[in-house]
């Protein structure tokens, strides 16, 4: 009789085979149009005329977006396994619901930026905003983890140092896709109509990833900052974490709210599925702006009477 639990491991090398393959048939597709390529002389790999090779074919395409997404979750699984460890059941549901609200949310973007659907814009879309949704989210599991770790007794110097490692690899990374986004969408000279505005929208996710990184820092310092022995100074101890989460979360749901007001500019009002969408994330937003200012305006009216 096979032991309680097996049946989950061909499932598990199912997956890996699947991933490993899956970025094996793009990196051969890669190898086959370097191989052929005529020019020599020059790099392919920073060539339009490669690419174009490369994505020939909608089977090349899928095959190309099926790598490329395999690759994004290998590297963020291989960072959770290493620098984070297991996680937790309410992790895993937390991480869940915001893949699935971040790919809403960006399939309507896309929707409403792009009407025309060229494939070209769509696919360079596409990857722009998973590579940005990769280090956004792995930002917020170092939060998530850092709210477990503070309450947690059994918490390690060499599991702080881990967690840390992790958010300068998301900083590293967040200032990369920064400087990349603004040499490759940025205007210098002379700019093109709408050219700042499509910075904006480009930069946008990693604006708000590094909002996300500096909260999470603080609390981070914060916690691991010796404690001190004056009353005076424990109590600014504890009102800053909150001050911090607070002017974080103001800062990003105000970004947020002018990302969704631009993007309906760049859309125009009209009565459609993606307007209704947009309106309905635009009220979240504001929602939760509201929110935060109330929970403000509660808390300096009980500090008066204390």
């Amino acid at each position: 009789r096979p032991a309680r639990g097996s049946g989950s491991c061909p499932r598990r090398m199912n997956a890996n085979t699947y991933v490993g393959l899956s970025i094996g048939t793009g990196v051969a597709l890669v190898s086959t149009a370097y191989v052929t390529w005529d020019r020599p002389q020059e790099n392919p790999l920073l060539e339009l005329r490669f690419w174009e090779i490369v994505f020939a074919s909608v089977f090349d395409k899928c095959v190309m977006v099926n790598a490329f997404c395999n690759l994004l979750f290998l590297l963020g699984r291989t960072a959770q396994t290493t620098l984070v460890g297991p996680l937790r059941e309410i992790e895993k549901a937390a991480v869940f619901d915001r893949i699935r609200a971040y790919l809403l949310v960006k399939v309507v973007f896309i929707g409403a930026v792009l009407p025309d659907h060229d494939e070209k814009e769509i696919m360079v879309w596409a990857a722009w905003l998973m590579t940005c949704g990769l280090l956004k989210h792995m930002g917020l599991l170092a939060r998530d983890r850092l709210e477990y770790m503070t309450l947690s007794v059994n918490t390690t110097r060499a599991a702080y140092l881990r967690l840390s490692f992790l958010l300068a690899i998301v900083f590293v990374g967040n200032v990369f896709m920064t400087l990349l986004g603004l040499a490759v969408f940025g205007c210098w000279d002379k700019c093109a109509p709408g050219g700042f505005g499509l910075v904006f929208l480009v930069l946008f996710e990693c604006v708000l990833t590094l909002v996300d990184l500096i909260q999470t820092s603080v609390r981070l310092g914060l916690h691991l900052a010796p404690r001190p022995d004056d009353d005076g100074q424990f109590e600014q101890r504890v009102l800053l974490p909150f001050y911090t989460d607070l002017s974080c979360e103001l800062l990003a749901h105000s970004l947020s709210l002018a990302h969704y007001v631009h993007v309906w500019l760049c859309h125009g009002l009209a009565f459609t599925l993606t307007d209704a969408l947009l309106f309905v994330h635009t009220r979240s937003v504001v929602k939760a702006i509201a929110s935060r200012v109330s929970s403000l305006k509660t808390f300096l009216s009980m500090d008066k009477l204390f």
